[in-house]
């Protein structure tokens, strides 16, 4: 066999398996009545909050101060934040060594 007679048969097979892909019906992001990936959170999120329109809007607080407000965020840019009360709760504190550490270890380096 001659490959001038094979070589626009070889090449007509070629680009027939190269375009039958090509179909806008064989993309499942555009066939018509499968998943839409678009805006997927954002319904997730209409679904679980009590008033939609909240996250549209918002919602402001009633009787809020700006004043009280504007000092918080100043105190916070001067560096000079206040200190959280202590609610009793835990007592936090740095202790050397590592869990797990060797009792001996510590008492002997501490001398």
């Amino acid at each position: 066999m001659r490959i001038s007679a094979i070589l626009p048969a070889a090449l007509a097979a070629a680009t027939l398996a190269g375009l039958a892909g090509c179909g806008p019906d064989y993309d499942p992001l555009t066939r018509e009545g499968l998943w839409r990936p678009a805006h997927t959170n954002r319904a997730d999120l209409v679904m679980q909050v009590a008033n939609p329109s909240d996250l549209t809007y918002g919602k402001g607080r009633s009787g809020s101060d700006g004043q009280l407000d504007a000092a918080a965020v100043e105190r916070l840019r001067t560096g000079k934040p206040k200190k959280l009360p202590d609610s009793g709760v835990a007592q936090i504190s740095v202790s050397s060594g590592g869990a797990g550490a060797d009792s001996s270890a510590s008492t002997s380096s501490s001398q």
